[in-house]
């Protein structure tokens, strides 16, 4: 499978979307992986679906005293590449327990990190499409069968966690190759989450923290996917090496009660 780029792509050609033009627009105003504010203060490297959530913790942080931080949001695998290539991240909070081990195997971590949150994915439509939302997902079977999806949206599987787990969920149901021509592959789930609310793909699997977002819980209909059906999306948090006095008072912001309140409010489960 090929690495998505800006836009979303066909999981199948790859070219010729019917939306193109559309959704190079919104992706000009759309999440991107690097949307750190410049200046001083830690930086926190975190996976797009953590955007909702740790913009509000960032805020009840600082108010409370704690230094600014600043956070670059992006897919969990371009994230590590980032690491990787040296990028001077302090936290690092990814989408799965996975990219945490590959750089604390390559030394870049204090340690193994720890799971904060269980992430889930939804299939999400906009308010107004016929698509019946169960989830067993039988409506998009039935509506897949009738012609009703013109494009359907995931996270890229290669790089977001997320992704991966819409892939297992619609091959567990025997949708993922009967889908591939109408398949599209967003950069993140933040991203993926975009197209559904706007209109420019017909569904898509996105992240419960997504759905439930102030952005987009009046413009979605949503019903969660069974969760024996991907492996679980646990949310791991790790100290890097080169964190400051400051990262590291973050990150231990992010286990205190008010900042679990706000995960649990987001959509995430928590330990």
């Amino acid at each position: 499978m090929r690495r998505a780029d800006s836009r979303p792509r066909s999981a199948a050609s790859r070219g010729g979307l019917s939306r193109r033009s559309m959704l190079a627009g919104l992706c000009a105003c759309g999440a991107s992986p690097s949307q750190a504010t410049s200046g001083s203060g830690p930086l926190i490297a975190a996976a797009a679906s953590w955007r909702p959530a740790l913009e509000e913790i960032v805020r009840l942080y600082e108010a409370a005293g704690g230094q600014r931080v600043r956070v670059s949001f992006g897919a969990t695998g371009n994230l590590v590449r980032q690491i990787e290539a040296g990028a001077p991240f302090e936290v690092f909070l990814a989408a799965d327990e996975a990219s945490v081990d590959r750089i604390e195997a390559a030394g870049f971590t204090e340690g193994p990190g720890r799971v904060l949150a269980r992430g889930e994915i939804v299939l999400a439509v906009a308010k107004a499409s016929p698509l019946a939302l169960d989830n067993d997902l039988a409506g998009l079977r039935a509506a897949v069968k009738a012609g009703g999806i013109r494009r359907l949206v995931i996270a890229n599987p290669d790089l977001a966690p997320y992704g991966r787990a819409a892939r297992e969920a619609l091959q567990k149901v025997g949708l993922w190759d009967p889908l591939q021509a109408r398949l599209a592959l967003a950069e993140n789930i933040a991203q993926a989450a975009q197209f559904v609310g706007s209109g420019a793909a017909d569904a898509g699997f996105i992240a419960k923290s997504s759905a439930v977002s102030a952005e987009l819980r009046d413009v979605l209909r949503w019903t969660p996917v069974r969760d024996d059906w991907y492996q679980p999306i646990n949310q791991r948090m790790a100290v890097l090496k080169s964190a400051s006095a400051g990262g590291r008072a973050f990150a231990a912001f992010l286990g205190r009660p008010g900042a679990r309140a706000v995960l649990e409010r987001s959509g995430f489960k928590v330990p």
